[in-house]
């Protein structure tokens, strides 16, 4: 079941758009960092359980570790929408040089017509 799902959505990804596949692959790649850190908690709390009760030291790592993660969270927010702006601007610059091109060809040939 879960095989035929993961397929399923390949396939839909495949219609998207370059910079959304470019957002969603940014959003998995956060999801599995996100695990594996999950697991490696999991793993810490494992062994602190299987030595001595929680100390204070542990505390204050899981603490750094939610911290952290937050910061992951918003740095990965900000770095898709720098990239989003930098395509917006890039398009706006290809649209401006295209009329400008355009402008440029019509006084080339105004200024061979009054030429001749």
């Amino acid at each position: 079941q879960q095989h035929q799902q993961q397929q399923h959505q390949q396939q839909q990804h495949q219609n998207y758009y370059p910079c959304c596949l470019l957002c969603h692959s940014l959003h998995q790649l956060h999801l599995q960092q996100q695990q594996q850190h999950q697991e490696q908690q999991q793993r810490q709390q494992n062994l602190r359980r299987a030595g001595q009760g929680e100390s204070e030291e542990g505390r204050e790592r899981v603490l750094w570790g939610k911290l952290w993660e937050a910061h992951t969270v918003v740095l990965v927010v900000m770095v898709v929408a720098a990239l989003l702006r930098v395509v917006q601007i890039m398009m706006q610059q290809l649209l401006r040089q295209r009329q400008h091109n355009r402008v440029l060809r019509r006084l080339g040939r105004g200024a061979r017509r009054s030429g001749t």
